[in-house]
């Protein structure tokens, strides 16, 4: 080789002549844009490293979430518990089920479970068979609650609750109100609440009201009258008349094919509120030998006035007490 290149180009640039510079205004602008150029280039470079890094950070974090969440398992979904089956349901009466879903009409034999709510309107009402056997009715204009732990929440109305047949290691209702707990000892008791005003009816028995170490105590015949606050009146009430009235309407049907008459008594007795005496043995003797067929679909007390018809016996009712006797 005759040279190195950069002989060559020694020897070039000693013959070329100098170059004449720009204009002031064509360098400024030649000159703006190479540095926009190079202020692209390096927003490109920044933006390549903001989204390595962003996708970096999104793979730690995803690698943590996964095993995270493997470990941890699916959230353990609790399950609504059934606590009651309806027994009767007269006029307009809605259940409100949870998670949002329509409100429906139940029939007899819909299981009710915990977390709806229940309301009756006007000339409604709702007789509901407790899991542990307890009958609980609602009067008309009602609404209750029941809550996670099947509980009653009494939330305004009335609801009137019999243990009677109830077994004894069930799962008994416990009422709720703005007073407190509600709770029985073996009993029939109906319980109101209006606004901030709660009341405890007892017809047998005895119920407790408030809660533990602060309660106070109802027996027959007793009513107690609670604000949300203060200690609580005692009334005397009567344990049959228009006061209860509205719960015969709601009696679970007396299966009476069979049964003597002398249990039909005792049923009415209980459900009306009644004393039931015999005027003399003999008629007792008659009741208790006396067998029924079919059943009674009636309110109590017209029933007692339609079955007796066609037996030996006769009743007469006075002062809260059914006094039965021989037909003459």
């Amino acid at each position: 080789m005759k040279g190195t290149d950069k002989d060559i180009f020694e020897e070039l640039f000693q013959h070329a002549s100098a170059r004449k510079r720009p204009p002031a205004e064509d360098e400024e602008a030649i000159r703006e844009a190479l540095h926009a150029q190079w202020r692209q280039s390096v927003r490109r470079r920044n933006w390549r490293r903001i989204i390595i890094s962003t996708a970096a950070a999104a793979s730690v974090a995803l690698a943590v979430w996964i095993p995270m969440n493997l470990q941890r398992g699916p959230e353990l979904q609790i399950p609504a518990l059934q606590l009651a089956t309806v027994d009767k349901a007269l006029g307009d009466v809605l259940v409100h089920p949870i998670g949002g879903h329509p409100a429906h009409r139940p029939t007899l034999g819909t299981t009710l479970l915990t977390g709806q709510a229940i309301a009756t309107a006007s000339e409604s009402w709702l007789g509901l068979r407790w899991e542990d056997g307890t009958s609980v009715r609602m009067d008309q204009n009602s609404e209750v609650r029941l809550t996670p732990k099947g509980e009653i929440e009494l939330i305004s109305g009335r609801l009137y609750t019999d243990t009677k047949g109830a077994d004894p290691v069930g799962s008994t209702p416990v009422i709720l109100t703005p007073a407190g707990p509600v709770m029985h000892l073996g009993t029939q008791y109906m319980t109101h609440v209006s606004g901030r005003v709660t009341r405890v009816s007892v017809r047998e028995g005895q119920v407790t009201l408030g809660e533990p170490g602060d309660q106070a105590v109802a027996s027959r015949g007793e009513q107690l009258i609670a604000e949300m606050s203060g200690t609580p009146r005692r009334d005397e009430i009567k344990v049959y008349g228009a006061f209860w009235d509205w719960t015969q309407g709601l009696a679970p049907t007396f299966v009476s094919d069979g049964r003597s008459i002398i249990e039909f008594l005792d049923w009415v007795g209980r459900e009306s509120g009644h004393e039931v005496r015999f005027e003399s043995p003999r008629a007792k003797r008659v009741a208790a030998d006396t067998l029924l067929r079919g059943n009674v679909e009636l309110q109590p007390m017209r029933a007692l006035q339609v079955m007796l018809q066609t037996t030996d016996l006769v009743s007469e009712v006075n002062a809260g007490t059914i006094v039965v006797a021989l037909r003459q």
